[in-house]
């Protein structure tokens, strides 16, 4: 039998590391094929602690981060092995053989991860392994960057990380942190993808002090078609001196592009790169209200939340933090907005086609009894359940509304009190329901809300 990791049916195994394991695997709920990383780590006590402290960061920066060329992250959820996350599968492969290559290629894909990092900079962290592996291609011939393992705050890190071709010297002599240190890694990125030699080919850390001393011969010389500009732009990106490399990820954007005569990106390319919730500064009294009602509801004890108030004040981005701290505990999140469900049970229907999605089988039955009734308010929720509209409806409006009401309503219970969901987590958490939008001042609200 195939191993299970929540919903997940494990395929094979992608790749393994010190913290965890990637791998292929099947959402049994809708049929998709995403990448599911693990925290495999044996360690115990504290420094297992630890560990997953880091990888539920990881998450946590990755859900937050929103661009065209980082990785999507999807579910976060918790196994006995090991907390997982899942994210989108990247079957293009990586860039480690993928070089040689020619300038323009070579170009186009630094210049995405460029304008990824240009991102994570302008928060002030700093990725820390850029390196041929963490640098994944797509379908449509762009590159993703993935592995957020080592992401760190400008300034001093405790620890060197990284991969030692690509590692700054800044990083070995324990150095302040900072854009350009990526930028150093972008450099040896470049000079593989153009030569398909390591600029510093070193096996381990203890053998770059005597490659940085060395003098570094220019890309052109192992590659004649290489032009000049591209030539200097590699040699000042690889600069021992911090002061010395270009200022900026948008500098370098901006050099890649007219070196390679690439087509500037769509002016709305900018507005896709954003950080989906940033830390969320003040409300720190909310913030303990709420943590602290997120916490009883995850140890059992039943809590609804209902958030108002006038437009601009931030309810939407308040409701973000309380979703995102429910999921790392585990908890299923379901995401409704009531001014765009303006079907009959418009609300009650979006959560409940989302949970059958999130648990398959197991919702399917303890929905048994109610889904030919339920059938007749979508036909999308009738596909997911399964079934189709075998129950016949009154003729009277009202009849019709209060005994589909009615069979909502028990068919929530049963899902909110299902015991099956334990077999999903060794850590059993009930769904919880956040809707991120308040309800409309008039009309029916939703049959449930809040977090339960």
């Amino acid at each position: 039998m195939a191993e299970r990791v929540g919903r997940y049916e494990i395929l094979d195994q992608l790749g393994a590391g010190g913290m965890g394991a990637v791998h292929r695997a099947r959402d049994t709920a809708s049929g998709k094929i995403v990448a599911l990383k693990q925290c495999t780590a044996t360690q115990r006590g504290s420094k297992r602690a630890m560990l997953e402290a880091l990888f539920e960061r990881e998450y946590h920066t990755l859900v937050r981060l929103k661009h065209p060329q980082i990785i999507d992250v999807y579910d976060y959820g918790l196994h006995e092995v090991g907390p997982y996350y899942t994210m989108e599968l990247l079957d293009g492969g990586d860039l480690q053989q993928r070089a040689p290559m020619p300038f323009k290629e070579a170009c186009k894909h630094l210049r995405d991860v460029a304008s990824s990092l240009a991102l994570i900079h302008s928060h002030r962290l700093v990725h820390r392994d850029i390196s041929p592996r963490n640098v994944r291609l797509t379908a449509d011939g762009r590159v993703k960057l993935i592995d957020f393992g080592a992401l760190a705050t400008f300034g001093a890190a405790p620890h060197v990380v990284g991969t030692p071709p690509f590692m700054a010297p800044e990083v070995l002599r324990r150095m302040s942190l900072d854009q350009r240190t990526d930028l150093f890694a972008l450099g040896a990125l470049a000079y593989w993808l153009l030569t398909g030699r390591n600029a510093y080919p070193a096996r381990n850390v203890q053998e770059l002090p005597r490659l940085w001393a060395a003098p570094l011969p220019a890309p052109s010389q192992h590659c004649a078609d290489i032009p000049q500009e591209l030539d200097a732009l590699v040699l000042s990106l690889l600069h021992s001196d911090q002061v010395s490399r270009p200022a900026s990820a948008a500098q370098v954007i901006d050099e890649l592009t007219a070196i390679a005569h690439l087509e500037a990106e769509e002016h709305d390319l900018g507005a896709q790169s954003y950080l989906a919730s940033g830390p969320l500064v003040g409300r720190e009294e909310e913030q303990r209200w709420l943590h602290h009602r997120i916490d009883r509801a995850a140890a059992g004890n039943g809590v609804q939340l209902l958030i108002e108030g006038p437009s601009g004040i931030g309810r939407t981005r308040l409701l973000q933090e309380v979703a995102l701290r429910c999921q790392l505990q585990g908890a299923i999140v379901l995401r409704a907005d009531a001014q765009e469900s303006t079907r009959a049970f418009g609300v009650a229907v979006e959560l409940a086609e989302q949970l059958v999605d999130s648990m398959g089988d197991a919702a399917r039955a303890a929905a048994l009894e109610s889904a030919p009734l339920l059938a007749h308010l979508s036909g999308d929720l009738a596909a997911k359940l399964q079934t189709s509209a075998g129950a016949e409806l009154s003729d009277d409006p009202n009849e019709q509304r209060a005994r589909l009401q009615t069979a909502l309503h028990e068919c929530f219970w049963r899902w909110l009190g299902n015991e099956q969901w334990s077999s999903q987590s060794t850590t059993c958490r009930r769904p919880t329901i956040i809707p991120l939008h308040s309800w409309p001042r008039s009309g029916t609200r939703p049959i449930m809300h809040g977090s339960h």
